[in-house]
């Protein structure tokens, strides 16, 4: 039966066995993987298995998306309706769900109020070292067999095993590389959120006072999110935030522009009439 681990940053994991008519990840109580991802909609996510046994993933409509990456395919995109594979991981904010398409009991542990526990398991004993055979000695008079060139075979290690150490050479080097790539794009999301963050904790104070020093503040943040992280997802959920400012902004600025000409009418009304009563007197 498939499994979805849920992981959440500083929490223990949490799998579910995903039944036949599948499951709905979200926010609501109705739900049956529920969340507490704040990026997370009420029906967020659709678990479900296809006529031909295929599984899918099916974004609901969700406010802030579903992004997904998979084994063959490095780095995440955003889905609305996805084919799953066994290993293949979905994003929800902060929150990772990690499928299994054949989920393993007795290698994985039991499964404990929706925990996954894992049972130590005692070390191996060294294994004894193997006795150095020790090559017969050969008899007098008889030489060494010739290679096909009339030459004794060299004592140097066979070109089969230098294969299959440069191939685990060069193995372990791509994976360093990925794993360096994978973890610097892991860095680069971390500090967009940061960076998102600290550009909405100015909000409120820049939404009541666009032209104050917290507005300045706000709009400075704008500006380094775009051009330091231009394809953060999270940049996307700003631009709602940006917007009302913006419009907040612009509205002060035209009240504060039809004051200053309806103040500039009173005062010349007023010294229109004070100069009609002063020819009258006069």
């Amino acid at each position: 039966m498939p499994r979805l681990t849920v992981l959440v940053p500083d929490q223990p994991a949490q799998a579910y066995d995903v039944g036949p008519r599948g499951l709905v990840v979200g926010r609501g109580e109705d739900c049956d993987v529920r969340l507490g991802e704040v990026r997370a909609s009420r029906r967020h996510l659709r678990l479900r298995r296809l006529e031909d046994g295929t599984w899918v993933a099916e974004d609901l409509d969700s406010s802030n998306g579903t992004w997904g990456s998979s084994r063959s395919e490095p780095g995440e995109q955003r889905l609305l309706r996805r084919a799953l594979a066994d290993g293949d991981t979905l994003r929800i904010g902060e929150t990772r769900l990690v499928f299994e398409a054949e989920a393993d009991r007795a290698a994985q542990g039991p499964l404990v109020a929706g925990s996954l526990h894992l049972e130590p398991v005692a070390p191996e004993p060294p294994a004894a070292p193997a006795a150095e055979s020790v090559p017969a000695a050969e008899p007098p008079g008889r030489r060494a067999p010739a290679t096909a060139r009339g030459r004794a075979p060299a004592g140097g290690p066979p070109l089969r095993a230098l294969v299959l150490v440069g191939a685990g050479a060069l193995a372990l080097v791509v994976a360093q590389v990925w794993l360096g790539g994978r973890a610097a794009r892991e860095g680069a999301r971390a500090e967009a959120h940061r960076a998102v963050r600290e550009a909405l904790r100015h909000y409120p104070a820049a939404l009541a006072d666009p032209e104050g020093p917290a507005g300045t503040a706000f709009e400075a943040a704008l500006a380094d999110v775009g051009a330091r992280h231009p394809a953060a997802p999270d940049r996307l959920v700003l631009e709602g935030y940006a917007e009302r400012f913006r419009e907040r902004r612009d509205l002060r600025r035209e009240l504060g522009a039809r004051l200053e000409d309806l103040e500039r009418r009173i005062e010349t009304e007023s010294a229109s009439g004070l100069r009609r009563e002063y020819l009258a007197l006069a």
